[in-house]
């Protein structure tokens, strides 16, 4: 009769731990915020980013950006183009968040993504005002406001919205600009704040 309680509560002991042990979850873990600081004040050239490796990428041009698939987003002054549309091959795109509040955006949109296409882009600044120029780049994604006063004199305007890019690779990352100014004041100088969701789900 003992064996056959022991046999019992030692069956008993098993089930309970077995339950316990599938009712266990791994807890959510949320990816880092990170700071990108990139250069851009070159009106002659792009500077690409990927999210994924957190760095600028190498190596990519006008007659090549189209082609590559290892970059998400770039950068021309104030302009910005991502990796799909008229841009590349890539499923990158943007939606612009009507808030500043970073911490508060938890969750990307499902849709609503906006793609390149081509648009007037400044290539160069003259006396006599900016030379433009039909290139792929996006407009949604307007970090930072342009005017011209009188030529040549011009200012920025830096936007704090919260974007949530869509990265060449279907996934996604929010993104929040912090100044365009670099440590000696010199213009146009690209940093902001993002979070990279490497596992694909839309959860920040």
């Amino acid at each position: 009769m003992k064996r056959i309680y022991a046999g019992l509560f030692t069956l008993a002991l098993f089930i309970l731990s077995v339950g316990c042990k599938q009712e266990t979850t791994e807890p959510d873990v949320k990816p880092d915020t990170k700071t990108a600081k990139l250069v851009a004040k070159d009106y002659s050239r792009w500077t690409y980013f990927s999210f994924k490796t957190g760095d600028s990428i190498p190596g990519i041009n006008e007659t090549n950006f189209k082609e590559r698939s290892d970059w998400d987003i770039a950068f021309h002054s104030y302009d910005v183009r991502l990796n799909g549309g008229a841009s590349g091959k890539g499923k990158a795109g943007v939606v612009k968040l009507n808030t500043e509040d970073f911490n508060s955006v938890t969750q990307a949109p499902e849709s609503g993504y906006v793609v390149d296409k081509e648009e007037k882009v400044i290539v160069a600044i003259k006396s006599t005002g900016p030379v433009e120029e039909n290139q792929p780049m996006n407009k949604t994604l307007d970090w930072l406001k342009f005017e011209v006063i009188t030529p040549p004199n011009y200012t920025f305007t830096l936007r704090k919205n919260v974007y949530i890019v869509r990265t060449a690779e279907g996934k996604y990352a929010k993104v929040q600009f912090t100044t365009y100014l670099n440590d000696k004041g010199e213009r146009v100088y690209p940093t902001f704040n993002y979070v990279y969701q490497a596992d694909g789900s839309r959860k920040f």
